[in-house]
């Protein structure tokens, strides 16, 4: 995990991870960084299948224990995303049964210093505890409202013993929210991203094609109770391919992370992003992302508020 210079040179002063997912103390977080956070004093916290921070130089911080993820199937174990609480609590979420030996069913917290939260999650469930329908199931985004509580979506229909198809709020001690999505049908596909708004509405993008029963194009918004915002993308198609990642704008536009066909250009792959207004749609080049292409798109206040 190399870091770069403003002007994209590479920082050689940051010593970071190898490309095993090593640091200078020989602490693994698993091959791959499926996630990070940087924190206000310049410390990374990396994810894998554990969890490791760095110092601003890149080095171990000798202060931050290191939490390991246990699996509970063939397919693997992973951490996939974290968010940073407040109070300086970092939630995990992924495909994992375990963390630090405990039983943490794809969520957990840990402390401000790298310890496993016993009281989060405590006697139960957690998500996709049993994995219904059978396969992998997993936490995919985590975000964190003003009031503490915790929104969770991914690929999961069980919640603390309760169903909730990808998509679910938590209390602060990790139990269930049960006022939101409460007799809904949630997201009929994988929800892989999630943005909260200052008004407290939900925007969720994924692979779904329906949110409540009701057609929804990979993006929709959501209402503080779990319902449908009806207003948002009423009569619009959304987006035409997966939607991965999603970000607001301060200016009230939503961008997003879509996938798209390969294509070449002078032998190379790349992305196309688009910048969407109600009158037109701007494409520009951005790079490449693995095997699958990707586009971010800006909808306008004039075509789908945010």
């Amino acid at each position: 995990m190399p870091r770069l210079n403003t002007d994209g040179t590479l920082d050689t002063g940051f010593k970071g991870l190898d490309p095993e997912g090593i640091a200078a103390d020989a602490v693994n977080v698993g091959g791959t960084v499926n996630a990070l956070l940087l924190g206000r004093d310049g410390k990374v916290t990396v994810a894998g299948h554990g969890v490791q921070r760095l110092n601003a130089d890149g080095s171990p911080d000798e202060a931050f224990d290191y939490a390991g993820v246990g699996t509970c199937t063939t397919e693997g174990m992973s951490i996939a995303t974290m968010a940073l609480q407040r109070d300086g609590k970092y939630l995990l979420g992924g495909h994992f049964c375990d963390v630090s030996g405990v039983s943490r069913y794809n969520i957990a917290r840990l402390t401000e210093n790298g310890r496993l939260d016993l009281v989060f999650q405590n006697g139960m469930d957690g998500l996709g505890r049993p994995c219904v329908p059978e396969g992998i199931c997993s936490a995919i985004a985590i975000a964190v409202q003003d009031d503490g509580q915790v929104l969770v979506v991914g690929e999961f229909a069980i919640v603390n013993g309760v169903s909730r198809n990808r998509i679910a709020r938590l209390n602060h001690d990790g139990s269930l929210d049960t006022s939101f999505q409460d007799g809904l049908a949630g997201a009929n596909e994988r929800v892989t991203s999630i943005a909260l708004q200052r008004d407290g509405k939900v925007m969720i993008g994924g692979w779904f094609t329906t949110v409540n029963g009701v057609e929804r194009g990979r993006v929709a918004r959501l209402n503080v109770d779990g319902t449908l915002d009806e207003n948002f993308l009423n009569g619009l198609s959304g987006a035409n391919s997966d939607v991965y990642a999603l970000e607001l704008q301060s200016d009230g536009r939503c961008l997003s992370v879509e996938s798209l066909p390969w294509s070449m250009e002078s032998g190379a792959m790349v992305l196309r992003a688009s910048i969407r207004t109600a009158a037109s749609t701007r494409a520009f080049r951005m790079g490449c992302w693995g095997s699958t292409m990707v586009s971010a798109s800006l909808w306008s206040k004039g075509t789908a508020r945010c």
